[in-house]
């Protein structure tokens, strides 16, 4: 068993109202707009592996989602859903237009 951790935002979302903690929206999703908790997770070592233009975005989003899961909880998912490459080979990416094909 080996916790993963996730972090990002929901585009489009703005939440006007502040958020004392966090809301779990389903097991392992949690919101917030709660700067105390963005700065748990945005710690040096975060910025070091996601830069500092994404730390920015996050830190200025006016939403924060969150989580953890276990990767033995992978083992659930069909290999279409836990991998980003398509029936054809292709990967998200490559099937966006300007992008190259990454294999």
């Amino acid at each position: 068993m080996k916790p993963v951790n996730y972090i990002t935002s929901f585009r489009k979302l703005i939440l006007t109202e502040p958020i004392s903690g966090s809301i779990e929206l389903m097991p392992g999703i949690n919101i917030t707009n709660d700067p105390t908790i963005k700065a748990q997770w945005l710690t040096p070592q975060c910025r070091d592996a996601i830069g500092q233009i994404e730390a920015a975005h996050l830190e200025r989003e006016s939403n924060f989602v969150f989580g953890e899961f276990d990767t033995e909880d992978m083992h659930e998912m069909p290999p279409e859903a836990s991998s980003s490459r398509s029936s054809d080979g292709s990967t998200f990416f490559s099937r966006m237009p300007g992008c190259s094909r990454i294999t």
